[in-house]
């Protein structure tokens, strides 16, 4: 009895959910029932979630595999591969279709399709014309089919970038927003909104999400969502989402060479919703959270030092901390010497002397003059950045547009000396690799392409956040924010100290000068503040 093997193909895993798979095996049963032929369950294969537009399924599929078996002897000839329509098989360019049929075909194996009964094999192929002309005329539907819907969802998502203006393209929105079904406008939900500002104005005051979520939680504000309480985790994303002043990144589905999805992020679409946060209030929240003094304390820990995460010491360059003598006298000294580091000579300094005068400098107003230099060199490396990227995804665009067509094949060598590197253990300190020379292909290109592209956004990224922070009217703006905190009736040192790591890195606290060095973030700009730290009386 001749042995069956049944080919199963669908191009998108969320068919796997449907009735494509049952279809397909249950038609295979039915006709090798019928025929007399041994279905070989063990060896069917199926290609779940890989395309056959691009082939995929003859480099990383079953089809592929099941090749390789009739090489290799372990399907035998006057086999019979069972397959739904020839569509199936291939849905590439008719040429290449017809060469995937013949060469199965050639190893002695006849293809049914079980839609209408047709046996191909060598003998249908040499004798039989129509044979021939009907395999072809499929294979030129299915690749024309495929085409063309490839070609209408890339129309279509042009199209929606296109009118984004005029029409959302999703009606999905952030929780402070909604869609209004008659205008086609998002509309601001506006005790939400003013949620969304306060959260930004308490994390820029000091206060970390953890302490945020846990006071909504202590007024019984309920939460957005199905969830029944407020979250650390929904916080943080909320302080890192720019919707909140208007601006969206869209993603595009593809599938890797496995058949999994994956999303991969398109240009940011500014104006898309409404602004909520301006733009300078959301990058300053995340150079905060990026800073390596405050990561945002507990609630339940209020912050009393104004220098912490800041202060440094002036001889060794570790953090200055508080020390308590009893309940009068507080100080600061350098960390190391504290614990006995032979760096370091023990020195302490009175800290309500040195916060009090350090205030009324701050309330004097401080001059931070702006380094057009290096502000002139972001805005050239920033524009070295887009255009890297712009020139990537035209690469990677030009490679796949390429391949599609048929001009070059993924697998086509483009260097013969290309070094990889193949993991070959995992040590205590990390990974081992070793170098491996070889050929570098299409898919090579592709993929170190996506990395570029992916390295140029979050450099872009970081990039406009750091020249946001050097023009002048955001240094002018945080500078004001430290001045009103200095001059509140009651001074909060947390939102004083969050303030001052909004514009700086460190804070060098020079005793031998009876000076405050503040050195400013993205410039080597220092500022020596003149402090009096000695005269008067140590305590509170």
């Amino acid at each position: 009895m001749p042995k069956a093997y049944s080919y199963l193909r669908f191009s998108r895993p969320e068919q796997a959910k449907g009735d494509s798979t049952r279809r397909q095996y249950e038609a295979a049963k039915r006709y090798a029932a019928e025929n007399g032929l041994d279905l070989d369950d063990g060896l069917t294969f199926r290609d779940e979630g890989i395309s056959a537009y691009q082939g995929k399924h003859l480099e990383t599929g079953r089809l592929g595999d099941f090749l390789n078996e009739v090489k290799a002897g372990r399907v035998e000839p006057g086999s019979y591969l069972l397959v739904e329509s020839l569509d199936r098989i291939s849905r590439q360019s008719a040429r290449k279709a017809q060469r995937i049929l013949e060469d199965i075909c050639e190893e002695g194996i006849t293809v049914v399709t079980l839609i209408d009964g047709r046996k191909y094999d060598r003998a249908a192929l040499d004798s039989d014309p129509m044979a021939l002309i009907l395999s072809l005329l499929t294979f030129l539907r299915a690749h024309e089919e495929s085409a063309t819907k490839a070609k209408r969802l890339k129309a279509a998502w042009a199209n929606k970038l296109k009118n984004i203006a005029e029409k959302p393209f999703t009606s999905k929105a952030p929780h402070w927003l909604k869609l209004n079904k008659e205008t086609a406008k998002f509309q601001v939900i506006e005790d939400r909104a003013a949620r969304v500002r306060e959260m930004f104005d308490l994390y820029l005051s000091g206060m970390g999400p953890s302490g945020i979520a846990k006071r909504y939680n202590q007024e019984g504000l309920a939460p957005w969502g199905r969830g029944q309480m407020w979250f650390e985790s929904y916080i943080i994303k909320i302080l890192a989402n720019p919707a909140v002043y208007g601006v969206i990144t869209p993603h595009k589905l593809e599938y890797d060479k496995s058949g999994k999805k994956k999303r991969v992020p398109l240009d940011p679409i500014t104006g898309y919703y409404p602004v909520v946060v301006d733009e300078h209030t959301f990058l300053r929240a995340q150079e905060l959270k990026t800073s390596k003094g405050v990561k945002g304390r507990r609630a339940t820990v209020p912050l009393q030092n104004i220098f912490s995460g800041l202060g440094r010491c002036p001889v060794c360059d570790s953090a200055m901390v508080r020390v308590n003598k009893g309940k009068t006298f507080q100080y600061l000294a350098c960390g190391a010497a504290k614990h006995g580091a032979k760096l370091c000579s023990y020195r302490s300094i009175p800290y309500y002397r040195l916060e009090g005068s350090f205030l009324e400098a701050v309330r004097a107003g401080l001059k931070i003059p702006v380094e057009q230099e290096k502000l002139k060199a972001l805005e050239a490396e920033l524009a070295r950045a887009e255009a890297n990227m712009e020139c990537a995804v035209s690469q990677r665009r030009n490679l796949i547009e390429a391949i599609k067509v048929g001009a070059l094949k993924e697998e086509s060598i483009t260097d013969t000396s290309y070094p990889q590197y193949v993991l070959t253990d995992i040590i205590e300190e990390g990974p081992v690799f070793r170098e491996k020379w070889g050929p570098r292909t299409l898919r090579d290109e592709i993929e170190q392409l996506d990395e570029w592209v992916e390295r140029d956004r979050k450099n872009i990224i970081k990039l406009r956040g750091q020249i946001n922070l050097l023009r002048p009217a955001a240094v002018e703006a945080r500078l004001k924010e430290l001045e009103a905190a200095a001059r509140a009736q009651t001074l909060d040192p947390q939102r004083f100290n969050a303030a001052l790591q909004s514009i700086c890195k460190k804070a060098v606290i020079e005793y031998d000068h009876s000076a405050v060095d503040l050195q400013f973030k993205h410039t080597d700009l220092v500022l020596r503040v003149p402090v009096t730290m000695w005269s008067g009386r140590e305590g509170k």
